[in-house]
């Protein structure tokens, strides 16, 4: 054991024996000891920021969620899945509507798949993996654990996401109930995006529950919530970005970075305010975002509704990909009978992308409530 006479932090922090601080973002500080005798000895420790829960003060179930229309944005409430009995919160947002702050880990009736690979087929996929789940490995890892479910939430293929086996008898959706599977992209500009063979423009025109009469389709999501539209996602999008970027994060052409990349940029407003350095990601057992230089210092969570570094399981199961660093989030909106839209959030930009991939991509869902508060 080494007896030190004196100190020096670095970071500024003076000579004290022992300081404290208070990070907004991940952080090494690092003290030089010494002794009359002219010895040093250096010790640096790691300080990450955490982004827990913050507190509701009202409960109810999924079912029985039913929010006053007067509510202020910020009105928090905690919700049990009945399902399963997981607890949620959810928060209304500057749309006027409530959203999910965590994301959905409902397994019940699916298969936990450990390995990106599982179920094996010639391409990983396993015919869009229908009924199976993935919980967030790391980056390159062929391997995950389910406890991180827990932390970050399920990845689901597209098709499972929305419930199409079981509710859905082909591929034009034309048996899907309103509640089970919606279409979003079906007027006007919204159908020159996708291709426009027979089979998607069925998809397009028959898909009942579309985003005309309130929303998109129920999928996997609690009763009376959904997962949200391309127009959802715009609506709250716009409301968030400091410039009141309108129209542009209706651009049809994907990919595309729309928005503002500065400390006002939506991204920078709705990613948690959770951030690890990039050599301590890998060990944490909470959830954070990598350390980026002027990007992660610019995360707010503002309106808590805590978008987290998921990443994906990649389409071709070849492994999990960017935890850590990509929070990416389904939409009801398909583009092909292969392809279907995310929007994604990044470590390194304060914007929100718009993409489509490959429905057998394993990506997380977040939930819209139905109703609209406004």
């Amino acid at each position: 054991m080494v007896l030190h006479d004196g100190y020096q932090w670095r970071n500024g922090l003076g000579q004290a024996a022992a300081v404290t601080v208070s990070p907004v973002v991940a952080t090494i500080y690092t003290v030089i000891g010494s002794n009359a005798n002219g010895c040093t000895d250096t010790a640096s420790v790691v300080v990450d920021v955490l982004c827990p829960l913050k507190a509701t003060s009202q409960t109810a179930t999924f079912a029985g969620f039913a929010p006053m229309v007067t509510a202020e944005t910020g009105d928090r409430w905690s919700l049990t899945d009945e399902r399963d009995n997981k607890v949620y919160q959810a928060v209304k947002m500057p749309d006027g509507k409530y959203w999910m702050v965590q994301n959905l880990n409902y397994q019940e009736g699916l298969t936990f798949q450990q390995r990106a690979n599982q179920p094996g087929t010639a391409n990983g996929s396993g015919s869009y993996a229908i009924g199976s789940f993935w919980c967030p490995g790391m980056a390159s890892a062929a391997s995950s654990t389910q406890s991180a479910c827990n932390i970050y939430g399920a990845l689901y293929t597209w098709e499972t996401a929305m419930m199409v086996d079981g509710r859905c008898s082909d591929e034009a959706h034309t048996n899907c109930g309103a509640a089970a599977w919606s279409e979003s992209w079906m007027t006007g500009n919204y159908y020159t995006t996708g291709a426009a063979s027979t089979t998607v423009k069925a998809q397009k025109n028959n898909a009942r529950g579309a985003e005309s009469s309130g929303g998109g389709g129920r999928g996997i999501c609690p009763p009376n919530w959904h997962i949200p539209t391309h127009s959802e996602w715009t609506l709250l999008l716009d409301k968030v970005d400091g410039a009141g970027t309108g129209t542009a994060f209706q651009r049809q052409t994907a990919p595309a970075f729309v928005g503002t990349n500065n400390a006002t940029g939506a991204g920078a407003r709705l990613k948690a305010a959770c951030v690890c350095l990039a050599g301590t990601c890998a060990t944490n057992d909470y959830p954070a975002w990598t350390y980026v230089a002027t990007y992660t210092q610019q995360q707010s969570d503002l309106y808590g509704l805590r978008v987290l570094p998921a990443g994906t399981r990649a389409s071709n199961g070849a492994a999990f990909r960017e935890r850590g660093t990509r929070g990416y989030f389904w939409l009801s909106s398909v583009y092909s009978t292969t392809l279907a839209y995310h929007r994604s959030f990044w470590h390194s930009d304060s914007r929100v992308t718009y993409n489509r991939s490959n429905r057998s991509f394993g990506v997380p869902v977040r939930c819209v409530f139905d109703g609209n508060t406004q």
